[in-house]
């Protein structure tokens, strides 16, 4: 008997290993497209957490700078891939945190209001700053940009060298500025998430005013990546802005308007490693230049650093105070007084005022380099019987002896909160000793709406046309007429008021 042959057990071996190379191909397909495609979806979510945790940073640093709490903050350094049975993922992709090398910040052409403070704030004005940066290590996003901190605004720099700012800027807001310098050592790379502790170093706790040098602009010079086009977009709500412009190196120039003044907030903060405090700088008083003290008043001086913040006495080695230096000694409780927490020292008057004639008072400091800072405050003569005496608004005392050679175009600046007005005064009397310029605006309903006061000197005081802010910064300035009084004195005491209308 014969049997046929068979080869039905052939065709289901071959479907088999058909099936096994599909399956074979499909694992390959989906290790070379879908696991990219998926991977590279991953790491792009990542980058757009991780450029937030880069605006907290920013956050951080910026908030350090106005006080002396640690503020810690945690970047996502890295991501992983989720587990694939089948699947090959590549190891974890993670990143790297740096600062950059120091670059300078400078204010060109400024001036301090008071001067003692203004013989260190004065033209040329600056610091070293760095900047921090984030960069990602990914395996299959390429396109993924380095996010960094830079002059207070978040940028995310790509490699073809475009910039693109994330964040807003905080360096000019109204009248106000306001710049950390960043220092310390940071370069770490890694997967697991990172702490970042900024620690103030200058914390900045009152702002200096600040105007412009007389005839010249006050200049901003910034570094950055970003064009001064960008910074002009930034800026674009600030008034007190006049231009934006490239001053090459990774730099812009931000002009601001001449005649007004400005409140400067500076500020000194680590980020990683190291970082030093700065070392003391000047000695100004708390107060104007001219006073006339009442028995018990104090007398204040402080010591500040670089950034125009009070230092603390630890800075000045084993003598932490100020002395008299010059002056009746009668006239103060203590000739030396140990300096604060605060960086201020107190003085005591205690002379009688109704029986000196004027006296001029010299404090100072030494640092432990040998450096000494001195200030002076003078006192004036309730009697008349000669010495500098205090300016007292609204009054005409000998008024022959000043003369305001312009007060006028007095008028509110259309779209704007603010007035400004064309001022020029003279000494004269010949002994060229202008003290002081007060200025006073108010409302129809005779409510005082702003104040200023300058300190000035010499024969002549010419600023041009100066801007001047409500004290109230919610006062809406309106139509209405608005009456500006004006007082300059002299240090003999002679004095001029003058009004004028807008």
């Amino acid at each position: 008997m014969a049997f046929r042959a068979d080869d039905r057990g052939q065709a289901i071996q071959v479907g088999a290993v058909l099936l096994l190379a599909i399956l074979i191909l499909s694992l390959s397909l989906a290790q070379v497209e879908v696991v990219p495609q998926a991977n590279e979806e991953i790491e792009f979510r990542h980058s757009l957490d991780v450029q937030n945790d880069v605006v907290n940073l920013r956050s951080a640093v910026l908030q350090s700078g106005t006080s002396s709490d640690v503020r810690p903050t945690t970047i996502s350094m890295g991501t992983t891939y989720p587990n694939r049975i089948v699947l090959v993922n590549p190891p974890p992709p993670g990143g790297r945190l740096t600062n950059g090398t120091d670059q300078r910040f400078e204010i060109a052409n400024a001036r301090a209001i008071n001067n003692e403070t203004g013989d260190y704030v004065n033209d040329e004005y600056g610091f070293r700053t760095k900047t921090i940066s984030y960069r990602p290590e990914y395996n299959y996003y390429q396109s993924a940009p380095t996010t960094s901190v830079e002059s207070g605004v978040v940028v995310n720099r790509f490699d073809d060298g475009d910039a693109v700012p994330i964040s807003s800027q905080v360096l000019v807001r109204g009248n106000d500025i306001y710049f950390v310098a960043v220092t310390g050592n940071v370069s770490r790379a890694q997967v697991r998430d990172f702490a970042v502790d900024p620690r103030s170093l200058s914390t900045s706790t009152r702002p200096t005013t600040i105007t412009n040098q007389r005839g010249e602009d006050l200049t901003l010079t910034v570094p950055t990546s970003l064009t001064a086009t960008q910074w002009d977009s930034l800026l674009d709500e600030q008034s007190a802005v006049q231009q934006v412009t490239a001053a090459g190196g990774n730099k812009v120039n931000i002009t601001l308007n001449g005649g007004e003044n400005y409140r400067l907030r500076t500020a000194k903060v680590a980020v990683g490693t190291g970082g030093t405090m700065p070392r003391p700088a000047y000695l100004t008083r708390i107060g104007p230049y001219n006073v006339t003290p009442v028995p018990n008043e104090e007398l204040v001086v402080e010591l500040r650093d670089g950034y125009s913040n009070p230092i603390p006495p630890s800075t000045l080695g084993t003598e932490p105070s100020v002395r008299l230096k010059d002056g009746n000694s009668n006239l103060l409780a203590d000739n030396e007084t140990e300096i604060g927490s605060d960086g201020r020292a107190r003085f005591t008057y205690m002379g009688n005022g109704s029986t000196y004639t004027g006296e001029t008072l010299v404090f100072g400091v030494t640092g432990r380099d040998g450096r000494e800072w001195n200030v002076s405050y003078n006192l004036t003569d309730r009697l008349g019987l000669g010495g500098p005496v205090a300016c007292a608004f609204g009054t005409n005392r000998n008024p022959s002896a000043l003369q305001f050679n312009n007060l006028g175009n007095f008028r509110v600046i259309t779209g704007s909160d603010k007035w400004e007005v064309q001022v020029q005064v003279q000494d004269q009397d010949g002994d060229n000793d202008l003290s002081e310029l007060q200025i006073r605006i108010t409302d129809e309903n005779d409510v005082v709406r702003a104040t200023r006061t300058d300190q000035i000197s010499g024969q002549q005081y010419d600023p041009g046309t100066i801007t001047i802010n409500p004290d109230d910064a919610s006062y809406d300035v309106t139509s209405q007429t608005y009456t500006l009084t004006a007082t300059v004195c002299d240090v003999d005491g002679n004095s001029l008021t003058q009004d004028t209308q807008t």
